[in-house]
């Protein structure tokens, strides 16, 4: 809580304070994983096509 006499003079004074503080870092960007071609592949497609072709 900022004692002040009006908003303009309780915004000043909030400001003026943030102002003297090291901005911060940004974080690093997060990395996309890589796809391996080791990587297993699903043999059937969200269960629409049966693996062994027939019907």
């Amino acid at each position: 809580m900022i004692n002040a006499p009006d908003l303009d003079t309780a915004e000043a004074i909030y400001f003026e304070a943030r102002a003297d503080k090291t901005p911060a870092q940004p974080s690093p960007r997060p990395t996309m994983p890589t796809a391996t071609s080791d990587a297993p592949r699903p043999s059937v497609a969200l269960g629409l096509i049966e693996p062994y072709g027939g019907r």
